[in-house]
């Protein structure tokens, strides 16, 4: 199991933990107390003279007994099979929403929206754009200043990987941006990295956009053909982010 099908499978993991957890412990505890309350009430209608206590004095018993018994219990394990049924059904409607809860997502969104107004997703898309000719981030003037873009989306795989937030959610809001942004900002990254000595710096960059690739064509490892965007498919959405474009209406594809 890859890196990115193992913290996918953590994620879900952890949504079904706390979707399920205290409904299941109810359940079990439900079970015991009414399985046991019915036996005891059971034998106590049955043997009034005797009591549970000392169910050893009990006289034998008969095939109305044992009948109007196995009907009690069994009409308690239906009851909490419906039961447990009910609250499984209420814990799936729990992960489902866990899932998709945008709360959280939406505060990111405004976030990267503060980004964009401030032209700094601009400029970082001009300088890709300007990458693309060179083939060179050392070869990039001021290219620096796409690291607004890159701590963004690294926050944003650091709480994706701590699960704050589903793999669906993120791939939905933010795929683009992240496909767009790091494809080929993962060579500055990179390049940084052995600058600066720091093998640590945006560490959480490439596991993002591993997730959400995987999330777009359905599995942990899509080949780099499948899923990279070729160079007159980057330009186009790097000039989208452009102030004339943006003053044109023009909106990113998806």
């Amino acid at each position: 199991m890859g890196k990115v099908e193992e913290r996918q499978k953590v994620g879900r993991k952890q949504r079904h933990h706390r979707a399920t957890n205290w409904p299941m412990v109810i359940s079990v505890l439900t079970f015991a107390g009414v399985l046991t309350t019915g036996i005891f009430t059971a034998i106590n209608y049955l043997f009034p003279r005797y009591g549970a206590g000392a169910a050893q004095n009990a006289p034998t018993i008969g095939w109305l007994q044992i009948a109007t018994i196995s009907g009690l219990v069994l009409l308690l394990a239906v009851i909490l099979l419906a039961a447990t049924l009910s609250i499984r059904h209420q814990a799936n409607v729990e992960y489902e929403r866990l899932s998709y809860d945008p709360t959280m997502i939406l505060k990111w969104q405004d976030t990267f929206d503060d980004l964009c107004e401030s032209g700094k997703v601009a400029k970082a898309a001009t300088l890709s754009k300007e990458f693309l000719k060179v083939n060179d981030w050392s070869k990039v003037a001021n290219a620096n200043e796409i690291e607004y873009v890159l701590d963004f989306l690294d926050d944003l795989g650091f709480y994706l990987d701590g699960n704050l937030f589903s793999d669906e959610v993120v791939h939905h809001h933010f795929y683009h941006y992240i496909r767009l942004f790091l494809q080929k900002g993962v060579f500055y990254i990179d390049q940084e990295r052995k600058r600066l000595n720091e093998p640590k710096k945006w560490e959480h960059c490439e596991l993002l956009l591993a997730r959400v690739t995987a999330i777009e064509f359905g599995k942990p490892d899509p080949t780099a053909t499948e899923a990279e965007w070729n160079t007159e498919k980057l330009t186009r959405y790097f000039d989208d982010e452009l102030p004339s474009a943006k003053a044109e209406g023009a909106t990113p594809a998806s």
